[in-house]
């Protein structure tokens, strides 16, 4: 089996200790021991032995390559220029770390914001009514600009 195939099907076994957000020391104490446990599975199974630090620094690389896709791909999906839609990323890291790839969405905040069609001047007049704002001509902001 390819080792970090190997190393994402142990690690599944325990992930529930080993992505922990706790750091006391029980909490601590059981992910050494998971991790311990790991090691020891993984030296069995595999055809060359590798160090503990070799294996959990292995994992931390899969959950950076895991999010560096997932962020690659949302980038893609928001250019612009007509390309194809972009590939989706493999999901086999994200699938056991779901809370690292959580989204985080709030109502109020800029992200939440829904903008729908603007092409009137009347629809564009009551927004600035709504919101309070008052949109000053270029010639107005030009004067502030050196």
């Amino acid at each position: 089996m390819h080792f970090q195939a190997l190393l994402k099907e142990l690690v599944s076994e325990e992930i529930s200790i080993i992505e922990c957000k706790l750091t006391d020391t029980n909490t601590n104490n059981k992910k050494k021991r998971s991790w311990e446990k790991i090691h020891r599975s993984f030296c069995e199974l595999s055809e060359r032995e590798r160090s503990f630090n070799e294996i959990k620094q292995q994992w931390r690389c899969l959950k950076i390559q895991a999010k560096k896709s997932l962020s690659d791909h949302k980038r893609d999906i928001y250019k612009t220029g007509g390309d194809p839609k972009p590939i989706s990323p493999p999901e086999e890291v994200a699938e056991l770390i779901p809370l690292e790839f959580e989204e985080d969405h709030k109502e109020y905040d800029s992200n939440g914001i829904v903008i729908t069609d603007f092409s009137t001047e009347s629809s564009n007049h009551e927004l600035n009514e709504e919101m309070d704002v008052e949109i000053l001509p270029l010639d107005f902001t030009s004067k502030f600009i050196n």
